[in-house]
């Protein structure tokens, strides 16, 4: 019986302390903490007129790297090769950010050895963990090390661009996988949490120029054709194991996809629960026998949060590259939150109604600079604002996307005076609602926080309040029917389209997973909002990233959790 990891552990337990593979590879680098990467945010990101990137030149003179130079070249040229290939069929102008870079980088060197000498490779990582025994994971000990590496996985925040790193993989992958060690898949298979991530991502693998399919479950053969290179994407749900009687709709049982299949997992730290462990299984029946698996997640801390779970070894010696929300926040991007302390331990009605008019307010604002600065906004690709919510409860008394979809009601149903008289005490500071130190939450500060913009160009509420009526739900003040109107679009899966009185224009939508509870509750809660039914309209979720859309508002619940491809900014 093999021996296992035994952990002194002094403090509170993280994974990120005990990321032996990335850790390896970052020492071949100089780097040796991988808190280190943050000394390459400075770098540039373009290559130079010799066709290098900056990150080359960086790596090449720090203290510490054993790479030589003819070797790091060629990663260095398989990178820009690799990410000149992903970008060229997309219409935004991209570069490659340092982290991203050292992500592809880390896979290079890890392939490099791994399909040239994978024995003298797995020696060299087990020599060095040895070595570092004592250093290494916060007072964790090792007697057992490495035996066999057939997934690599990558910790990255949502945001960071691990769609990308996917699609590159792929191409990385094919690359290093020939001689003698070469693994001679059947085929390959990006397994996603849901069938709208399966959609989101076959749109990206057109995009780079990967063949892929989508699992259809005809009965003369799973997919349309056998490429053995083309990826075959389909949803977690949709694979059964053997002993399993039945799956969900139209399933596929695992064992006649082969057992050395090349894997690319969405979601990675799905699984790692006793609830979810069906699902591993599953994946991993897919490479038993030879086979290989990249697997992506931002939340793997998450999903494991002790030394004693079965998959805290697993992950410990698979997590390749680490840049998880720290790092990525640490950069400078993800949700910059701002919390409103009140002295109150209790909100009333009024209150709620005034912080959410306020945020529809902060929405508008970024709508006038958007179209003020939209020239240069486009610059960083950045699209048109999106206003999001994503709730918490849908279909109970006290639902969270009720409560949006009665204030939105309320705006636009309120006598108009009361409304801009709410909205000059918001932007006056003056609304009753304080804050420890019992001044207004709304208070004018400096540098301005609160509506710079409304603030500074001393916008009269009059034209704010218009111009929400007519950039935001396409209607007017002087339109006599402005109610609220939920349209159930019957063809979709999930979704209730959203419209101001008699506008024919969609001004958001409500896209959830019991929507049939939910239009029930609204009939029950808000009998005065009302439900019509359309049986032609085609899915308002796939138009919010068109140019032209119409859509300003999506009210949303925990089905986003999974990760959605936007580049339109949420207020």
């Amino acid at each position: 019986m093999p021996a296992k990891i035994k952990v002194k552990q002094p403090g509170k337990f993280r994974l990120e302390d005990h990321l032996l593979l990335a850790r390896f590879i970052a020492n071949k680098l100089g780097i040796s903490k991988l808190s280190e990467i943050k000394d390459f945010r400075d770098v540039p990101e373009e290559f130079d007129a010799e066709g290098r990137s900056h990150m080359f030149h960086a790596i090449l003179i720090r203290p510490g790297n054993t790479i030589p130079e003819d070797k790091l070249k060629e990663y260095d040229e398989n990178i820009r090769r690799h990410f000149e290939n992903w970008k060229k069929r997309r219409k935004r102008k991209f570069t490659l950010k340092y982290f991203q870079y050292l992500a592809l980088l880390f896979t290079e060197i890890f392939f490099d050895n791994y399909f040239n000498n994978p024995t003298r490779f797995l020696e060299e990582i087990n020599n060095w963990i040895l070595q570092k025994a004592k250093e290494l994971g916060s007072g964790i000990t090792y007697d057992d090390v490495f035996g066999n590496i057939n997934k690599i996985a990558y910790w990255m925040a949502t945001g960071s661009g691990k769609t990308m790193i996917m699609n590159i993989n792929y191409w990385q992958f094919l690359h290093y996988n020939k001689g003698p060690h070469k693994i001679n898949y059947e085929n390959i298979i990006l397994i996603t949490p849901s069938d709208e991530m399966t959609n989101q991502h076959l749109e990206e693998l057109k995009a780079s120029g990967i063949p892929a399919i989508q699992f259809q479950g005809d009965t003369a053969g799973y997919f349309t054709y056998e490429d053995r290179n083309t990826v075959k994407v389909l949803s977690i749900h949709k694979l059964k194991l053997p002993e399993d009687k039945k799956g969900e709709g139209v399933t596929i049982d695992v064992s006649s996809l082969g057992t050395k299949n090349l894997v690319f997992v969405d979601e990675g730290h799905k699984g790692q629960t006793t609830v979810d462990m069906k699902w591993k299984r599953t994946r991993d029946w897919l490479v038993k026998d030879g086979g290989f698996t990249f697997e992506y997640s931002a939340t793997f801390g998450q999903a494991i949060t002790s030394p004693k779970q079965a998959s805290f070894r697993e992950y410990s010696q698979a997590i390749l590259y680490d840049y998880s929300y720290k790092y990525f926040y640490g950069d400078g991007y993800g949700k910059d939150f701002r919390i409103l302390n009140v002295s109150t331990k209790k909100f009333a009605t009024t209150d709620v109604t005034t912080i959410q008019l306020a945020n529809l307010m902060a929405f508008y604002e970024q709508l006038l600079l958007y179209e003020k600065l939209e020239d240069t906004i486009k610059e960083y690709n950045i699209e048109k604002p999106l206003w999001i919510f994503v709730g918490s409860k849908v279909n109970e008394a006290t639902s969270d996307v009720l409560k949006v979809v009665k204030f939105l009601n309320w705006f636009l149903t309120e006598n108009e005076n009361i409304v801009k008289s709410l909205m000059k005490k918001i932007l006056d500071g003056n609304t009753g609602i304080l804050d420890p130190e019992k001044r207004d939450v709304f208070a004018p500060r400096y540098p301005e926080r609160n509506f710079p913009y409304l603030r500074g160009e001393k916008i009269p509420v009059e034209e704010i309040y218009d111009g929400i009526l007519n950039k935001i739900f396409h209607t007017s003040g002087k339109a006599t029917i402005k109610k609220l109107h939920l349209i159930n679009l019957k063809k979709t899966e999930g979704e209730i389209g959203l419209k101001a009185g008699t506008s024919e224009k969609y001004f958001g939508i409500i896209n959830i997973g019991n929507r049939s509870a939910f239009i029930k509750l609204v009939e029950e809660k808000a009998k005065e909002i009302p439900i019509e039914n359309d049986v032609t309209e085609q899915s308002l979720f796939n138009q919010i990233n068109e140019p032209n859309t119409t859509l300003n508002m999506l009210i949303g619940a925990k089905k986003f959790l999974e990760g959605w491809n936007s580049w339109r900014v949420s207020s």
